[in-house]
């Protein structure tokens, strides 16, 4: 088909070219387009055949009628060799492989002996050396110390004690020194106010020794001061009990463990006017220790 010149063929007014010339060229045209069309169907065909003629085809190695022809398939079957059905059966494993292939290897080698620390045997005497073990030995058996035993009431040393003399502190206006009975056929002096406790570690103040202490209840602004008393009636030296808290008093109180410290926390006086110990009383033979008038208050 003709494609190019056309608009130029049909607008020209001096060509001498009639409509039957223009039939005769798209004719041929088409004639020779037919014919290219053909050749290019044919080559295509033959480039899948393998051939560039029609006379021999490449997929024919013989001729379907040749008496000679070969069987591919019974060769085959003839002469395979196949393998025993264990070794068909077989999975390869690499582990196997390696142990078939590697050196075994030998026998392990025996530990050697610890070697045995000689220093102490060469250089230290056989006194010397029985006196280290002996030593080692006693320090292994040596029994652990008792556990302390838990702060509480227990361990004060309070007594009922009478007050045989007072008279002021001569270097100082708000100190008091007293002497008390306590039963020890020695009078003790304190520096404050009759519940005493006895096992406070003993100090010096203002120049006079102070051996025990005074119990008294104040209210909440440490405004007021009442002392804490046994009955009338009770012994003189007898020990404040607290039902619940049995045990021996310290010797001395150490001032290290805070011991008077934590249980001072827990003393103070109820609504009846009664010395406490969080919510036991102070007892004796006779009865419980009484304030005057602080309920509420703290004991120190």
């Amino acid at each position: 088909m003709v494609r190019f010149g056309v608009q130029m063929v049909f607008s020209s007014k001096d060509s001498t070219i009639t409509d039957e010339d223009i039939d005769r060229i798209i004719a041929k045209g088409e004639e020779a387009t037919a014919e290219l069309d053909a050749k290019m169907k044919k080559f295509t065909e033959d480039a899948i055949k393998f051939k560039m003629d029609d006379t021999a085809d490449l997929y024919d190695f013989d001729d379907e009628n040749d008496e000679n022809k070969l069987d591919f398939k019974k060769i085959v079957s003839e002469n395979w060799i196949e393998p025993p059905k264990r070794e068909r059966k077989r999975n390869y494993s690499e582990s196997e492989y390696f142990k078939q292939t590697m050196p075994e290897s030998g026998p392990a080698r025996p530990k050697e002996p610890r070697m045995t620390n000689c220093s102490l045997l060469l250089f230290t005497p056989d006194g010397n050396l029985k006196k280290q073990r002996l030593a080692k030995s006693t320090a292994a058996t040596k029994p652990k110390a008792p556990a302390e035993s838990e702060i509480s009431i227990s361990r004060l040393d309070i007594r009922v004690a009478l007050i045989t003399q007072a008279q002021k502190h001569l270097d100082s206006d708000s100190l008091y020194v007293e002497e008390l009975d306590v039963g020890e056929g020695q009078p003790r002096t304190v520096n404050r106010r009759v519940c005493v406790l006895c096992n406070l570690k003993p100090a010096t103040m203002r120049g006079i020794k102070s051996q025990a202490m005074v119990l008294a209840a104040s209210n909440n602004d440490h405004t007021k001061v009442e002392l804490v008393a046994p009955p009338q009636s009770a012994p003189v030296g007898e020990r404040v009990k607290f039902l619940g808290f049995e045990g021996e008093p310290d010797d001395v109180l150490n001032p290290k463990k805070k011991i008077w410290e934590t249980v001072q926390v827990d003393l103070h006086t109820d609504k009846e006017l009664v010395a406490c110990y969080k919510d036991v009383p102070f007892t004796t033979s006779p009865g419980v220790c009484t304030v005057s008038t602080i309920y509420d208050g703290s004991i120190r």
